[in-house]
């Protein structure tokens, strides 16, 4: 198509010349034509014989030569006028279809640089959203250090706890143990005193009064030092199952 439309211009140019040249052919002619009149104005004597004088008897007139080559000029520029417009109705053509090519082409590319546009704007999200991942990851590990802190320090309190408590149930234990000790002491001491009490006042008296040798006083007395002698041992534990059983 290029080449064509080169082609065209050319031909265009040569046409344009062609006319020009015969344009300037009639107006050479015209002037001419217009200097002889006035010379015949002038000196209609002369001009006679420089007319007769120019005529050549075996030729014919220029009058109709001149005619018939105005009338070959303006069938000539009438088809090159034709051809021009053909050329031009060609050009036009050509112009609107290139133009049309053009603007689709154009579109097309449109297109493309949108859909390259949006697929850099989302290719920078995804490389803003992966710039943002590393952040999350260290606010999360510092959060994660400081949960992991706090739960140390929270097994740290909670392990002195646990050691206060087991010291101070070794501490009761041993203030059981101390106390179980006295009172088993106290218990034999008590046991051992009323006995003494008893084979003394049977011993001065040859009997036991009723009030000193009742027997439910006496079982009443043993089983309240025996619940001392036992207390805070397993003793009582297991004394009172066998007499459950």
């Amino acid at each position: 198509m290029g080449e064509s439309f080169r082609l065209h211009l050319e031909r265009l140019v040569a046409m344009r010349e062609s006319l020009d040249d015969a344009d300037s052919k009639s107006r050479n002619n015209k002037e001419n034509a217009a200097e002889i009149t006035i010379q015949k104005d002038t000196n209609p004597s002369n001009s006679t014989n420089t007319t007769i004088r120019n005529q050549d008897p075996e030729k014919p007139e220029t009058g109709m030569g001149d005619v018939d080559s105005s009338s070959s000029d303006s069938l000539s520029s009438a088809a090159l006028v034709t051809g021009l417009d053909a050329v031009a109705s060609k050009c036009l053509s050509w112009l609107q279809e290139h133009l049309r090519q053009s603007f689709a082409q154009q579109q097309h590319k449109a297109a493309h640089y949108e859909a390259q546009h949006e697929e850099i704007k989302r290719l920078k999200e995804q490389v803003q959203d992966a710039g943002r991942i590393p952040e999350e990851l260290a606010e999360q590990h510092a959060k994660q250090t400081r949960d992991l802190a706090e739960l140390r320090e929270a097994h740290e309190q909670l392990q002195q706890r646990v050691a206060d408590t087991e010291h101070m149930v070794i501490v009761q234990q041993q203030r059981r143990e101390d106390m179980a000790t006295r009172l088993r002491l106290v218990a034999g001491e008590v046991r051992q005193y009323l006995r003494l009490v008893r084979g003394e006042i049977k011993r001065k008296f040859g009997y036991l009064p009723e009030a000193i040798a009742h027997a439910e006083s006496w079982a009443r007395i043993a089983e309240a030092l025996e619940l001392l002698l036992c207390q805070s041992s397993d003793r009582c534990v297991a004394r009172g199952r066998g007499n459950g059983k």
